[in-house]
């Protein structure tokens, strides 16, 4: 199969993000075009999008899942999906669940730093361990929800924090 009906058929899919991910990742095209933004509105209405907010409150905060970062069904991993979906920027509804990542993101713990001489002693407390002049943290998380933040539109001053706390940590 050549790249260009490979392409076609992504574009053809039914699925709205694989579209939109072929149309703007592809294709080039801009976030601000008319097609894209109605392309947007159907992700936002798409089955996917329908069982990643299957268990939200009233809050927009999800029922039963306390620990944003739970594995795939946390706040942090429904807004890194949505971020990469293509779901519309700006949506106030996801205000719950950016509070509840930066809440986790921000806490105390990951301002609280100690020396330790080995890989099993930085486990043993909490807080950011530095081995060797060196943090010892997954900056993988601070980086992916300012990625998300920011795509999604939703991002506010306490970016600026999780983006202070990945430079300090390099």
């Amino acid at each position: 199969m050549t790249s260009d009906r490979v392409l076609q058929t992504l574009l053809q899919s039914a699925d709205p993000s694989i579209r939109w991910k072929s149309r703007v990742l592809v294709l080039g095209e801009t976030r601000e075009s008319s097609g894209i933004r109605e392309l947007e509105r159907e992700v936002r209405r798409s089955p996917r999008v329908r069982t990643l907010f299957a268990r939200r409150d009233k809050r927009g905060l999800l029922r039963g899942i306390p620990n944003p970062y739970t594995k795939w069904q946390g706040a942090h991993w429904v807004l890194a999906t949505l971020a990469d979906i293509g779901y519309p920027r700006g949506d106030r509804s996801l205000f719950a669940m950016r509070d509840q990542v930066l809440h986790r993101w921000l806490a105390p713990v990951y301002h609280r730093e100690f020396e330790a001489t080995t890989a099993a002693a930085s486990y043993g407390k909490a807080g950011v361990p530095r081995m060797r002049g060196r943090y010892r943290r997954c900056a993988s998380q601070q980086g992916n929800a300012l990625y998300f933040l920011e795509k999604l539109g939703i991002a506010d001053e306490r970016s600026d924090a999780l983006a202070e706390r990945l430079l300090h940590w390099q």
